[in-house]
C-alpha cells in the first residue's frame, strides 16, 4: 500500500460521521415495588419500570381495569419481562408513591392519626383523581377535612400541625395543593393556621406559588391581621375595663391590658397568638396583677367574639360562607 493510499484511509476513519445518540440504547430502570411474579409492567415517562399485578390495579381504579381488560392484538402488543408493557405519562417518583399507597403497607395512612407527607397527599389526590382511584382521592381529603376542620368546636380539638412539619412553608404548599384541587373547605383553617407575617415575604418570593395562590393568602393574612383586634381582642381596649362593674382596682388592668397590647399586638409582630384559640391556651393569660372579675369578663367576652371571628373566617380570603363550603365539599 502507497504512503498517499495510507493517508486517504486515515482521512476515511477521522473524516466519518459521530455515532447518532438517537440510536443509542434505552437505559430503563426498575423502581418499586417490583413484585417478580407481576403480570403486568408500567414505565413512566422518565423510563422507569414497575411490574405490578394486574388484577390489584384493576380492583381499585376504574381506568386500569378498563385498561386491562380490552385485549390488545398479538402484533400489536410490547413486552417486557414476559409481562404487557403499559406507557404512562407519570414521573416514576409519583408513579411508586402511587402504587406502593396501592399495594403495600403504606394503605396504613388511611387509619393512622399522621397526616401524609406533602409528596404523598398530593399524588393521593392527583392521580387518585386521575385513575379514578376513590379510595385514595377521598383518604386525601379525608385527611385534610380531619386536620383543618369546618367547624370551630373541631377547630378547637384539632392538632393538624402537630400531625405533619411544623415549618409554617410546608403548610403553605399544603394550603396551594388544596386551592389547586378545589378544595375549599379547608382552605380557612388551613391558611389561617399558616398564616405568618415572618412567613410572607418568602412566599411571595418563591416561584412555588401561583400568583392567585399569593394574592388570596396575602389578602387573607392583610384581613385577618387587621380584624382579629377589632372583632377577638375587643378587650384590649380601654372602655372594656369601665365596664365590668366589679373591678376595683381600674387603672391597674388597664395598664396590664396596655402592656399586652404593646408585647403581642404590634404591626412587625409574627401573628403567634391565635384570635381563635382559647384564652386558656395563649401564652401570655392569665397575665399576672389582671383581677378575677376582669379576667371572668375577658373570658367570656373573647370565647363569644371568636366565635363570630370563625364565621366570618371564609370571607377574608375571599370564598364562600361555611354553609356553601360544605355543599361544595359534599360533591367532590
Amino acid at each position: 500500500m502507497t504512503s498517499s493510499s495510507t493517508h486517504a484511509s486515515k482521512r476515511r476513519r477521522t473524516d466519518s460521521p459521530a455515532p447518532d445518540p438517537s440510536h443509542a440504547p434505552v437505559v430503563v430502570r426498575r423502581g418499586t415495588p417490583w413484585f417478580e411474579d407481576g403480570n403486568l409492567v408500567l414505565q413512566s415517562r422518565d423510563k422507569i419500570q414497575f411490574k405490578v399485578y394486574k388484577g390489584l390495579l384493576a380492583r381499585h381504579s376504574a381506568v386500569f381495569k378498563d385498561m386491562v381488560s380490552i385485549p390488545q392484538p398479538q402484533h400489536q402488543k410490547e413486552m417486557a419481562e414476559g409481562c404487557p408493557l403499559v406507557f404512562l405519562t407519570d414521573s416514576g417518583a409519583d408513579l411508586s408513591t402511587f402504587l406502593c399507597l396501592l399495594s403495600s403497607w403504606y394503605l396504613v395512612f388511611f387509619n393512622c392519626s399522621f397526616f401524609p407527607i406533602l409528596t404523598k397527599l398530593r399524588v393521593m389526590l392527583q392521580l387518585g383523581k386521575k385513575y379514578q382511584v376513590s379510595s385514595l382521592k377521598n383518604g386525601a381529603i379525608a385527611r385534610l377535612r380531619a386536620g383543618f376542620p369546618d367547624t370551630i368546636k373541631e377547630f378547637d380539638e384539632s392538632s393538624a400541625w402537630c400531625s405533619i412539619d411544623q415549618d409554617t412553608c410546608e403548610m403553605h404548599e399544603v394550603a396551594q395543593l388544596a386551592f389547586e384541587e378545589g378544595i375549599q373547605i379547608v382552605l380557612p383553617s388551613l391558611l389561617y393556621s399558616a398564616t405568618s407575617i415572618d412567613h410572607a415575604p418568602a412566599v411571595l418570593l418563591d416561584d412555588l406559588y401561583s400568583p392567585d395562590f399569593k394574592i388570596m393568602l396575602m389578602a387573607g393574612l392583610l384581613r385577618a391581621f387587621k380584624q382579629q383586634s377589632k372583632m377577638t381582642f375587643t378587650w384590649l381596649r380601654s372602655d372594656h375595663i369601665d365596664k365590668v362593674p366589679k373591678c376595683r382596682q381600674a387603672a391597674s388592668c388597664l395598664q396590664v391590658l396596655r402592656n399586652l397590647a404593646m408585647a403581642h399586638f404590634g404591626w412587625a409582630h409574627q401573628i403567634e397568638e391565635r384570635a381563635l384559640e382559647f384564652l386558656p391556651k395563649l401564652t401570655f393569660w392569665p397575665p399576672p396583677n389582671l383581677c378575677n372579675d376582669c379576667k371572668i369578663s375577658i373570658e367570656k367576652r373573647h370565647e363569644a367574639e371568636r366565635r363570630e371571628f370563625w364565621e366570618a373566617l371564609p370571607s377574608f380570603f375571599d370564598l364562600p360562607p361555611w354553609e356553601k363550603l360544605r355543599e361544595a365539599a359534599a360533591k367532590l
